[in-house]
């Protein structure tokens, strides 16, 4: 924080306000565009449950409680803890997120204001053009440095991501290739010796373990590792 209150991190005139205010604006318009979408996807996996009927006592998130939560009031309870976890969550979610981009915005608008500074040197007669000209070297080694720091925590961030999506993806791949072992493991147990009826049934279960368990998402593609890859 005291980086940031840095007296050169400032803008210096009404110039220079202007000149980064562009950004500041787009920065507040994308997050007010998360925080009006963040609305509806909280609603929408909240109030799910509520809407199927198919199901009673259903939550937004399929846990287990060390009690029974198909009494009043903790039914009740457990879901008013899920609804604030829901909403936590997609909070810190897209927080994250802008706060990264905020401090990218950041770096974008101090090269703005470095930009503005050496074009203009030569606009106070009353400073040094020397002094001046090592005050923006000085801004500029203290934009890189900040810039390192900020790269490695969105790096650290996009890796973060990754691995969550390679666990997905990994898991996905183990439930399909386990699921494609069903008929193979119906073959070896010894199924000819025993009466019509049924090798009708294991025959039923292997053509009805032909098609793998797989997990998709909306049925757009399969969670595997060549979606990984891909």
């Amino acid at each position: 924080m005291n980086t940031l209150n840095n007296h050169s991190f400032q803008p210096k005139s009404r110039r220079q306000r202007l000149l980064i205010k562009p950004a500041l604006n787009l920065w507040k318009m994308m997050y007010n565009t998360f925080t009006v979408a963040g609305a509806p996807l909280i609603a929408l996996l909240v109030f799910r449950p509520l809407l199927d009927k198919t199901k009673e006592f259903q939550f937004p998130i399929n846990v287990r409680y060390p009690f029974n939560t198909k009494i009043f009031p903790l039914y009740e309870i457990a879901f008013l803890h899920q609804i604030i976890s829901v909403t936590y969550v997609v909070i810190f979610i897209y927080n994250a997120d802008m706060l990264i981009v905020a401090l990218l915005v950041f770096i974008e608008t101090q090269c703005d204001i470095l930009c503005d500074d050496l074009q203009n040197l030569q606009d106070d007669k009353t400073i040094n053009f020397n002094k001046k000209l090592i005050a923006s070297i000085t801004h500029h080694k203290e934009i890189s440095k900040n810039l390192d720091a900020e790269f490695f925590a969105h790096l650290v961030l996009v890796i973060f991501y990754m691995l969550q999506i390679f666990a997905y993806c990994w898991f996905g791949n183990e439930v399909e290739a386990k699921s494609n072992q069903i008929p193979y493991s119906v073959f070896k147990s010894n199924w000819t010796h025993h009466s019509l009826s049924t090798r009708k049934n294991m025959m039923m279960l292997v053509m009805r373990s032909q098609k793998p368990i797989r997990l998709s998402t909306f049925n757009l593609f399969y969670l595997s590792l060549d979606i990984y890859i891909k």
